[in-house]
């Protein structure tokens, strides 16, 4: 498995942890990972976004679909060299 080194933005709703995490993502060495974003951009036409398809709303996303998820779209961002774990902090949100 691959570390990466990394913070974790945590409180409650509306305290600004994306606007923070969106700022200090413009500094070099940081990169801002919003998990709500991984969430709303997936395709519900590939087969994770299948997967996610029989969850109903308003219930807790399985740890084990959540964490395929996030690893699928951080190893993209490493493919698409917009993330690189050995120079940047990943700030999650």
């Amino acid at each position: 498995t691959s570390k990466y080194p990394s913070i974790l933005l945590i409180g409650p709703p509306g305290v600004g942890k994306g606007t923070q995490g969106t700022m200090l993502g413009n500094v070099p060495g940081f990169f801002h990972l919003a998990t709500g974003d991984m969430f709303r951009s997936l395709d519900k036409e590939s087969e994770i976004g299948m997967e996610f398809a029989g969850i109903h709303k308003g219930i807790a996303v399985p740890d084990f679909l959540t964490v395929k998820l996030w690893r699928q779209h951080v190893d993209q961002l490493i493919e698409r060299n917009l993330y690189d774990p050995a120079d940047d902090i990943l700030l999650l949100d």
